[in-house]
């Protein structure tokens, strides 16, 4: 970028986010057009959710509680997760000609590089910053600074939110995002996976300050300099257009999962990869056995962004078996950017949805209580039933004052459909585990992977299931898991007691659903070469109904 002309810098303070995203939006078109300069914008924001452009507002946010907090509530016009902004965190933005990166200008190469200029300007405050694929700036794995970018033509948008000090709970109580650990030695916490200014230096530094080692890495990395400058006459009256569709209802629900209807089925597809996590929701008129509409969700990072809601056309009223010869032409046609991400995990996410058809069909179930089903592995799920020889309970189904809450066991005493679930997997030969903890279940699901386990059922929330996906993969086997109902940690932000074992809500085994799954899951007295093609069902750990 070395040998060109100063950028501009501007500040425009601490401002709502309709203000803040609609000077995003026009900034970023007076860019494309040519008519401003190359910008480095410094701006603060009072209280607000926001979410990434293509995410689903009712998935990602806890809109009552925003809403009683007086928390606005926004949608970014970048991709990416769902965030909470207020006044301590700082943020900045590069708004430039996308050219000036040379020949590779492809988004994850721009997104590399301004982060890494980032870090280097937090260098300067003594904290020794570092980019972290796909687009966080970590401090030893701790994020400081999320980041997110948006084209148009040929000009860049790109953001990154500067973690100063910031407010834990009002974060955890504002997202829908369930907090994670970073490993199963670790106990759960969002200090644990995010870190402040604040806590790295013991003060808050001012503003002039942290924007001045920002301002220096870019200028060390670019090689750029930087002029003062000021909002001109042309920004501000294309700001007046934007201001009033930004603060509309219908940008900032955009994206929002519809009210289910009793008399239309809806399948869904969840699919998380390194560019992100992509939901599927296809509404089907099944006696036509066409899709009616579809929506395509998530956090990742895509360009034009128009290409979901083209995708969402090209699917809808198509005939159901022609869903992948529609999706093979719509993808052939498509020139598109994303960020660790290509067409394959669209066509994936979609796929898993329309195969909740083939499971209903199969198994029993109503096209609803597909939703409860979730699959690991690559194996039909009729062959990881057919071999499953263990079955992990939650120990949250369990009453709270169940003296089998915190242990492993059941007395099989008929209070709740832990019980129920005892008893068909121990008529089945299979060991049935309570999951105390996180901690045990890595450990089981360790143990599980050295016996060679070719299978297991069990029972999670969805939230669990999306968020944990590292264990799953690590321990690579088969798997069947059902979801749960009540209030879940998630829902009630307890995650780390949770992970502790030390969660006290109550959350209910689906037993309706429990019953159709084990039904497929061969019972004890068949033959042992009937009952699976590589593993004896009862080789892994024998068990007998335990006595109160």
């Amino acid at each position: 970028m070395s040998g060109h002309q100063p950028w501009r810098e501007i500040d425009t303070g601490l401002q709502s986010a309709a203000t803040n995203i609609a000077w995003d939006r026009t900034l970023l078109e007076l860019r494309s057009e040519g008519v401003i300069p190359n910008t480095l914008r410094f701006l603060r924001y009072t209280p607000t959710a926001l979410v990434g452009y293509h995410q689903s507002l009712n998935e990602e946010l806890r809109l009552d509680y925003c809403r009683k907090q007086g928390i606005e509530i926004n949608r970014r016009v970048t991709g990416g997760g769902a965030i909470y902004f207020d006044e301590p965190q700082l943020g900045w933005e590069l708004i430039f000609d996308r050219r000036l990166f040379g020949a590779t200008t492809d988004m994850a190469t721009i997104s590399q590089r301004i982060c890494e200029a980032a870090a280097e300007g937090l260098r300067g405050l003594g904290i020794e910053a570092a980019f972290r694929p796909r687009n966080d700036i970590e401090v030893e794995g701790r994020k400081i600074s999320g980041t997110g970018g948006a084209f148009d033509g040929d000009a860049v948008l790109f953001q990154g939110t500067l973690l100063i000090d910031f407010d834990v709970e009002a974060l955890l109580k504002a997202l829908r995002v369930p907090t994670e650990k970073l490993n199963k030695r670790e106990i759960t916490s969002a200090r644990e996976r995010v870190v402040s200014v604040k806590d790295l230096l013991g003060h808050i530094p001012d503003f002039e300050t942290v924007k001045e080692v920002m301002r220096d890495g870019f200028r060390r990395h670019f090689g750029i300099d930087f002029t003062p400058g000021e909002l001109t006459a042309a920004e501000r009256e294309r700001f007046k257009e934007v201001l009033p569709e930004i603060e509309e209802t219908e940008w900032v629900e955009l994206v929002t999962t519809p009210e289910e209807q009793a008399d239309i089925p809806v399948v869904y597809g969840v699919h998380k990869v390194r560019g992100g996590l992509l939901r599927a929701r296809l509404a089907l008129d099944l006696k036509r056995r066409t899709v009616r509409s579809a929506m395509i969700s998530g956090d990742f990072f895509i360009h034009p962004k128009r290409f979901v809601f083209d995708l969402e056309a090209a699917l809808r009223d198509c005939p159901l078996d022609q869903v992948e010869v529609r999706l093979d032409l719509f993808f052939a046609g498509q020139k598109v950017e994303m960020l660790l991400l290509s067409h394959r995990e669209f066509r994936e996410v979609i796929l898993k949805a329309l195969d909740k058809l083939k499971i209903a069909d199969r198994f029993g179930l109503s096209v609803e209580e597909t939703r409860d089903v979730m699959l690991w592995g690559n194996q039909p799920m009729e062959q990881t039933l057919r071999e499953a020889t263990v079955m992990l309970v939650p120990y949250c189904a369990k009453p709270t004052d169940c003296e089998w809450r915190h242990k492993d066991g059941c007395d099989e005493c008929g209070r709740c459909a832990v019980g129920d679930a005892y008893r068909m997997g121990r008529e089945r030969g299979m060991k049935v585990i309570t999951v105390i903890n996180y901690e045990q279940l890595g450990d089981t699901l360790d143990r599980m992977k050295q016996e060679q386990v070719p299978g297991y059922v069990g029972m999670c929330c969805e939230a669990f299931f999306i968020k944990r996906q590292k264990a799953f993969r690590d321990a690579d086997l088969p798997a069947v898991l059902l979801d749960i109902e009540g209030a879940t940690c998630y829902e009630l932000r307890e995650e780390d007691k949770a992970y502790a074992g030390t969660f006290e809500a109550f959350a209910g085994l689906k037993l309706p659903i429990v019953e159709k799954v084990m039904a497929f899951v061969p019972p004890l007295g068949l033959p042992v070469e009937e009952q699976s093609d590589a593993f004896p069902r009862r080789s892994f750990l024998k068990q007998k109904k335990v006595s109160g």
